[in-house]
């Protein structure tokens, strides 16, 4: 058992949506391990071997989560691992436990991190009680509900630790204003994202953008009415303002000249695919003209606008997939 269980402590990096999504499932196996103390033989093992995958445990624990322990977002996500490897390896005993590992992987924070674990236990408890109330609740009640839970279990500390969860409900609301501007400008839109993105995250902003640039860029470049300035572009007008917005989230010039490039690799791909369809449904359309004939005139026409790539095609059609009915994204497909 302990092994399985330090493979979850090596293999998994908990986040914090785990805490709503696992809570039932975990506060289940946690009740359940109240009973059986007098099963504690079975856990002893053996010493030596039980020592080594414990150190090991710790050895993890520090790598994932040493160097930033002293925030309380990642205080609760090294209580949730912890408590997951515990209660795994230890099922009788894992509660006692806590404290001696805390503080064996968290120096100086070994009691900040029991606490926190004890707040995730009465947290998933709190969860698992109203399950049943939980799942008759729309939506918006639901988050509320869990957002009132939260607040009952970790206090204070609720806006620190779950804080990037809302900041990521501020960037989901303001690309719905932008979805709903049909009528401003592309670089009106840029400007708004931009500045909005900057005021949400603060300081924190440039990070952020480093680190979800392609999220970020794909999420506005796919609002129907950032769609809708695009397509009614010239090409090189296309080509000018997706350089400027690419720009603007930060990328270099030889990243947007590499993205500039792409754009015009897809520009080539979607005029073949269109020309094609057009030939394809023409070959279609011929009277009197047998099925292998049609077949030869397909193969044909694919290997002419599409070379290397034509069998792929072909593959794709049979299974039903034409790849150019799908919806042009302008710089993103």
């Amino acid at each position: 058992m302990r092994k399985t269980a330090l493979i979850v402590i090596v293999g998994l990096v908990a986040c914090t949506a785990v805490f709503v999504l696992g809570c039932v499932d975990s506060s289940q196996r946690v009740a359940a391990s109240d009973d059986g103390a007098d099963q504690q033989d079975e856990e002893e093992g053996n010493e030596e071997e039980d020592e080594a995958l414990n150190a090991l445990a710790v050895a993890k624990l520090k790598e994932l989560y040493g160097e930033r322990i002293s925030h309380p977002q990642v205080q609760l996500q090294a209580s949730e691992k912890l408590l997951r490897y515990l209660a795994m390896a230890y099922p009788n005993q894992w509660q006692a436990r806590i404290p001696a590992y805390a503080a064996a992987a968290f120096p100086g924070y070994g009691a900040t991190v029991h606490d926190k674990c004890l707040k995730l236990i009465d947290f998933r408890k709190s969860i698992q009680e109203n399950s049943d109330a939980m799942a008759d609740m729309n939506a918006d009640d639901r988050k509320a509900f869990i957002q009132a839970k939260r607040a009952a279990s970790f206090g204070d500390e609720v806006s620190v630790i779950w804080e990037m969860e809302h900041r990521g409900e501020e960037v989901a609301a303001l690309l719905r204003e932008i979805k709903g501007q049909l009528e401003t400008s592309f670089a009106s839109k840029v400007d708004v994202y931009i500045t909005r993105l900057n005021a949400i995250y603060g300081d924190q902003t440039k990070a952020q953008i480093d680190s979800n640039t392609h999220k970020l860029m794909n999420q506005f470049l796919a609002l129907v009415s950032v769609q809708g300035n695009l397509v009614q572009m010239t090409p090189e007008k296309r080509k000018e303002n997706l350089a400027q917005f690419r720009k603007k989230m930060g990328l270099d010039p030889a990243a947007v000249a590499r993205w500039t490039d792409l754009d015009a690799l897809r520009d080539k791909r979607w005029e073949a695919g269109k020309a094609y369809m057009a030939a394809r449904a023409e070959i279609l359309d011929e009277r009197f003209l047998t099925e292998a004939a049609a077949e030869e005139k397909l193969d044909a026409l694919r290997q002419e606008h599409f070379g290397a790539a034509a069998d792929t095609i072909k593959h794709e059609e049979k299974a039903g997939l034409f790849r150019f009915d799908r919806k042009r994204v302008f710089g993103r497909n």
